[in-house]
């Protein structure tokens, strides 16, 4: 098992009110294993990507990487977890507009502090089939490159589990499906677990589980 997650709880307060997102989730994933999340705009999806990925922290509940219990990691040993273990892949892309593609996808590296491998970000890219773009800067890429450069970004450490969060949210229909069998080729080839939050079930269906995210908790969808 990569994941555990249990009892979570999460609220945010808006106006002097408590607005409750997650409670008392639950959810284990499991080695190479493909997990959809869908659910109404607002149900909490991106908010337990924020908590999966050690962005944001629970109000309570425990979240267990393997054996890292990330309420017992510091803020530094949660960036280095989640730059070792994690991949996370956005909508809105979130490259470094004066890196290029190349020195975007080498990010997690420096992050990390490992030698800096150009020839492994090379190759990445070719497989995201963007071979020859890599001294191109995001405005020089179309939405659908840009998310390209994204997903090599993601896989560049081969993590145990991508965390994509509507990732054709962004694109076009022909685009977002070409992006997504390129996320569910590359990651069934680094044998990584995905989490994908959607709003497609055509998405959804392709992954082993379905779980809706409705009033805090997930529940099998029917």
């Amino acid at each position: 098992m990569i994941f555990q997650i249990s009892g979570i709880k999460k609220s945010y307060f808006q106006a002097g009110s408590e607005i409750p997102v997650l409670d008392g989730l639950n959810l284990e994933i499991q080695e190479g294993e493909s997990v959809a999340i869908v659910g109404r705009s607002g149900s909490g999806k991106s908010t337990l990507l924020s908590l999966l990925s050690a962005i944001e922290d629970p109000d309570d509940g425990e979240i267990i990487l393997h054996d890292h219990s990330f309420s017992d990691l510091t803020g530094e040993e949660k960036i280095l977890l989640r730059a070792q273990k994690i991949g996370v892949i956005f909508q809105q892309f979130h490259l470094l507009s004066h890196y290029t593609a190349l020195e975007n996808v080498l990010l997690p590296l420096e992050i990390q502090c490992s030698r800096v491998d150009k020839n492994l970000a090379k190759n990445l890219l070719n497989e995201v089939g963007l071979s020859g773009r890599e001294d191109h800067y995001p405005h020089q890429l179309s939405g659908g490159e840009k998310q390209r450069v994204a997903i090599a970004r993601a896989l560049i450490l081969k993590p145990e589990i991508i965390l994509a969060d509507e990732p054709t949210g962004s694109l076009d229909i022909n685009t977002g499906e070409e992006v997504m069998r390129l996320i569910f080729d590359l990651v069934k080839k680094q044998n990584a677990a995905l989490v994908l939050v959607t709003h497609s079930l055509e998405l959804a269906g392709q992954c082993n589980q379905i779980l809706r995210l409705k009033d805090g908790k997930l529940m099998a969808e029917e």
